[in-house]
């Protein structure tokens, strides 16, 4: 008996790996109501990155007719099922008001969650609701923390943030100015191509030389 339900759950797996797969391909060639049917195939058999996927192209308007009502329902189903991904977007769309009522304290538990499972950017995001105090207690410490846990995991955008702690918002946190630090996170993130941090990675860089 348990091998027949390991035959069945392993075959399940199989098929929507290879629905997902079929969906990409047919993406990439850009045959877009192909992709559509195969992703809904997978993300009704329980393949979450399938869910995901799928509610994009419903916002991108790319093989079926845009529906933001419709996204948010998959990316929910998709969050609920573990997608990170999925998670930060609905973050996103809480926060802005897009297709759901604006809320950021919805956002800000969405971008937590999203952090928590390894979705980097959604710690920066989350970092900075903590560093402007929108709609959740300012805390810098806090934000310091999610800045530095996005950039370590190769986030652009945390380091460039984290840089900004320690050499404009110093004052106003109560951290400790350190302009060393603050030169070698913007340098860090100016190398993972976050272009707006080049400029003061250079101009720090010629101050200490």
């Amino acid at each position: 008996m348990k091998k027949l339900v390991l035959v069945y759950i392993l075959s399940t797996v199989l098929a929507f790996c290879k629905d997902y797969e079929n969906g990409l391909k047919a993406y990439e060639k850009g045959d877009y109501k192909s992709a559509v049917i195969s992703f809904q195939k997978a993300c009704d058999k329980g393949n979450m990155n399938s869910c995901y996927t799928l509610g994009n192209l419903y916002v991108l308007n790319q093989g079926v007719k845009q529906d933001y009502k419709k996204a948010v329902k998959l990316f929910q189903k998709a969050c609920d099922g573990g997608e990170a991904k999925a998670c930060g977007y609905l973050g996103v769309m809480y926060e802005n008001g897009n297709a759901v009522e604006q809320n950021r304290q919805i956002a800000a538990k969405l971008y937590e969650k999203a952090c928590e499972m390894g979705h980097y950017i959604s710690c920066s995001e989350l970092g900075i609701m903590y560093a402007n105090g929108n709609f959740i207690s300012k805390d810098y410490y806090k934000a310091m923390e999610l800045f530095k846990k996005a950039c370590e995991m190769g986030e652009a955008n945390g380091c460039n943030y984290l840089a900004l702690m320690y050499f404009i918002y110093s004052e106003k946190s109560g951290i400790e100015q350190d302009a060393i630090k603050a030169k070698d996170y913007f340098c860090h993130a100016c190398e993972m191509g976050f272009e707006d941090a080049c400029e003061s990675c250079n101009m720090l860089s010629q101050k200490q030389d």
